[in-house]
């Protein structure tokens, strides 16, 4: 559950409460919204939703609009997590130019998150896109993690029917000194790419108040089955 406060003076909108950190378009399009049954495997790197403030500010014309929000990292049902060290920072930056038409849309996005694990152990695990394993990948605990950088590019356009969607994000897990005897940060990276075409009278829509895809739309009605 959130609040959210509108027509704030010098701002968009500030919301406060428990909700999805802004991090990703993928991350950010609801489930219902997606492409395929399961989200991409670059969601893994996802915060999610947290508990915390963002706020939210438009700039150039309405072409550019700007998140930015400090967290208290909690488990899937809100409960605060224990341990010494588990707040979040993120923001993210969309520029979506209008195109003069509902039909059309362009978006560039840049993400960017840190926060420091819970007890300085950092753990990434996700299973596939089609939820057949328990787990797909997983790694093994890396202790004595101080913080966690991660950056992310978005990509998105559609035209009518057809609909591209991209995403590349990079994590580094940036260890204590006292930690580092052989490595001081592990890499991480991933990468996706979606291409759909509406065959007749559809399209994906997108939500330019959260920079995000949303709901199906049909243009026309379909064609009667004899």
């Amino acid at each position: 559950m959130y609040f959210a406060f509108l027509r704030l003076p010098f701002l968009e909108r500030l919301t406060v409460g428990y909700f999805r950190e802004p991090f990703g378009l993928e991350e950010m399009t609801s489930s219902n919204s997606i492409v395929f049954m399961e989200r991409s495997l670059t969601s893994v790197f996802g915060p999610s939703r947290n508990t915390g403030l963002m706020v939210q500010k438009q700039f150039l014309d309405k072409k550019l609009r700007g998140y930015a929000g400090l967290f208290r990292r909690t488990d899937d049902l809100g409960a605060d997590l224990e341990g010494k060290g588990n707040r979040s920072f993120t923001t993210r930056w969309v520029y979506n130019p209008p195109t003069g038409t509902d039909d059309q849309m362009v978006h560039l996005g840049l993400s960017f998150n840190r926060y420091t694990p819970e007890d300085s152990t950092q753990k990434i695990e996700t299973v596939n896109e089609v939820n057949t394993n328990p787990e797909y990948l997983t790694t093994s605990d890396i202790k004595g993690v101080r913080t966690v950088n991660q950056f992310g590019g978005e990509l998105g356009y559609a035209n009518g029917p057809l609909c591209l969607q991209g995403e590349w994000i990079e994590s580094y897990a940036a260890l204590h000194p006292e930690a580092a005897a052989q490595r001081s940060v592990y890499r991480f990276n991933g990468f996706h790419v979606i291409a759909s075409m509406f065959l007749k009278g559809g399209r994906r829509t997108y939500s330019s108040n959260g920079n995000r895809f949303a709901s199906i739309k049909i243009d026309r009605d379909p064609e009667p089955v004899n």
